[in-house]
């Protein structure tokens, strides 16, 4: 049982929510605002943890928070349509047919980014764990150091939080660097490539920070690599895993890290403890 404000709360039964509010991302991405309408009131979740969202008579399946404690009294999940949930989603559901469970699992560990310089990389749709965290920085500014957020994406259109992205720039003490694969548009005036290649060209009051790390499978290992050759140790740099989970409270056992389960032992772990596991990062 989990145990919120003092009392139990069964983690298998959904909070009812409404969406609110939504945001169009990329073709099949957006961001839903989430108004919780049981009794229970707002959650107190960290950033990185996830909720698990279910349609009544489809299914259900996890998805990161992806906005921050620090904004508001509601949630904000970043979704992809992939599957009959989601679809459902997108095609709007009828009232009272949504419910949120959570939040689960273990977020950022705020104890080793404050105070420090932090890199955050994500890649494609993994920017929306980190946006928890980066609200929950530019909100608490003199608590953190300086703050450099590396992007890519497949292309321009697929970048999530475009009018964010910029308003992150503007903030002092923060840099923004984005890159995409390709610009089959020709709109694109940055950078192309793989987000690896931003690394590099940090700034020397990058050499001894900390660094958050979400993305595709394949993207982890070169990021963390790239990231240790500027000199951060694996046991700094916290990776958000994108492993398939299903109940989210460890019951099913389809998200094995070695002997850890990423609903409840993650999904941030450290690149270190990783390795441990035997995963190659």
């Amino acid at each position: 049982m989990m145990i919120m404000a003092g009392a139990f709360v069964n983690p298998y039964v959904p909070d009812p929510a409404e969406v609110i509010f939504a945001t169009r991302e990329a073709a099949d991405i957006q961001t839903y605002r989430f108004e919780l309408c049981g009794n229970r009131g707002p959650w107190s979740y960290a950033p990185g943890q996830f909720a698990v969202l279910s349609v009544l008579g489809v299914g259900e399946c996890p998805i990161t928070i992806s906005s921050s404690p620090t904004d508001g009294p509601w949630l904000e999940l970043t979704i992809r349509r992939v599957g009959k949930v989601t679809a459902a989603l997108y095609r709007g559901p009828s009232a009272g047919a949504i419910g949120l469970r959570g939040p689960l699992g273990q977020g950022f560990h705020l104890e080793g980014l404050q105070g420090r310089a932090m890199v955050c990389v994500a890649g494609g749709i993994g920017l929306a764990p980190l946006r928890s965290l980066i609200h929950l920085v530019n909100a608490r500014r003199s608590e953190f150091g300086p703050l450099a957020v590396l992007y890519g994406a497949a292309t321009p259109g697929r970048r999530l939080y475009k009018d964010e992205l910029q308003s992150w720039q503007l903030i002092p003490g923060n840099a923004v660097l984005q890159v995409v694969d390709a610009d089959p548009e020709g709109v694109w005036h940055g950078a192309i490539g793989r987000v690896t290649a931003l690394i590099g060209g940090l700034e020397s009051s990058f050499k001894d920070a900390a660094a958050v790390v979400c993305g595709p499978p394949p993207m982890v290992a070169p990021v963390v690599g790239a990231l240790e050759d500027q000199g951060i140790a694996a046991g700094d740099i916290q990776v958000a895993l994108e492993r398939r989970m299903s109940c989210g409270v460890g019951k099913c056992g389809h998200c094995y890290v070695g002997e850890r389960l990423v609903c409840v032992d993650g999904p941030v772990f450290t690149a270190q403890q990783l390795r441990d596991l035997g995963e190659q990062v």
